[in-house]
């Protein structure tokens, strides 16, 4: 006959789970952890943007909108080096929209009104005459409420907050 005590301690190794090594060696869980291991490894992995190039985003400053509609676009300086931000639309060799100035803390550069032609829409930053890294996102909310984003960076800190524009849709 056993000792309560001593049929606790056969209660409890009966109904004990089996080891990590235990349930690792069993075949069905090799064979399983098999397929994720390859799985995990066939899975492409996600890369880092190029930054030598002057491009160092999603788009590079390119942006699809519905055609001819009204976009807001405000921009943003956080240099002291002159910047001009200019914002073409369509194919075309001029700028529907530029703003130059320096400045720190989110000088204000002001928001300008623009039509978008028929949708395609790319914003270039200088710094000091010399093209600047861009790196931008085209975001919504809801679907409802879009936005288009761009930082650009014009030397070694790569903050990207050098240049900042801000373009937005729909109004009214």
């Amino acid at each position: 006959m056993h000792t309560a005590s001593q049929a606790l301690a056969i209660e409890r190794q009966a109904s004990a789970q089996p080891s990590l090594a235990e349930r690792v060696s069993r075949p069905k869980t090799r064979a399983i952890l098999g397929l994720m291991r390859l799985n995990f490894l066939s899975v492409p992995q996600p890369t880092q943007p190029d930054t030598t190039t002057t491009g160092g985003g999603e788009r590079d400053g390119i942006f699809n909108l519905p055609p001819n509609i009204a976009f807001g676009v405000t921009a943003l300086v956080n240099s002291s080096a002159q910047q001009t931000i200019e914002v073409f639309v369509d194919d075309n060799a001029k700028p529907a929209a530029t703003f130059q100035g320096a400045g720190t803390q989110d000088t204000n550069l002001n928001t300008q009104i623009v039509n978008s032609g028929k949708g395609k829409v790319r914003v270039v930053v200088t710094a000091n005459g010399k093209p600047s890294k861009i790196g931008s996102r085209q975001v919504d909310l809801f679907k409802k409420t879009y936005f288009g984003l761009v930082g650009s960076e014009d030397g070694t800190d790569g903050d990207y907050n050098d240049g900042i524009a801000i373009l937005n849709w729909p109004l009214g």
